[in-house]
């Protein structure tokens, strides 16, 4: 995955994709479908990836010609993402976690 330059998601519905955020560890921009639930709470827009209508076939190949076209802005989305997919480290989820069951009673 670190010889790739950006990852495509393409699919029609996902949970919590974490390909996403592997494709993220290593420094790549993920172009992606808003399909319910998934991509959005992983891809900040215009940071770190790209999030087009849901299957706006013609949208999505535009946003991947971009990237393709415009390197340095490819780049500087991989190093942002990077960044940003360290806020779902394990030391931050488990952090998440028990904040919301110290918030809980039972």
């Amino acid at each position: 995955m670190q010889a790739y330059s950006m990852y495509l998601m393409t699919s029609h519905t996902e949970c919590f994709p974490m390909v996403l955020l592997e494709a993220q560890s290593v420094g790549i921009p993920n172009v992606s479908y808003n399909c319910p639930t998934g991509p959005a709470h992983i891809i900040t827009p215009d940071q770190d990836g790209i999030l087009v209508s849901n299957q706006n076939q013609e949208a999505f190949v535009e946003k991947v010609l971009f990237l393709i076209r415009n390197a340095e802005i490819r780049k500087q989305m991989g190093t942002q993402a990077k960044h940003n997919v360290q806020r779902f480290s394990q030391q931050n989820v488990m952090r998440m976690w028990q904040e919301n069951l110290e918030k809980t009673t039972i």
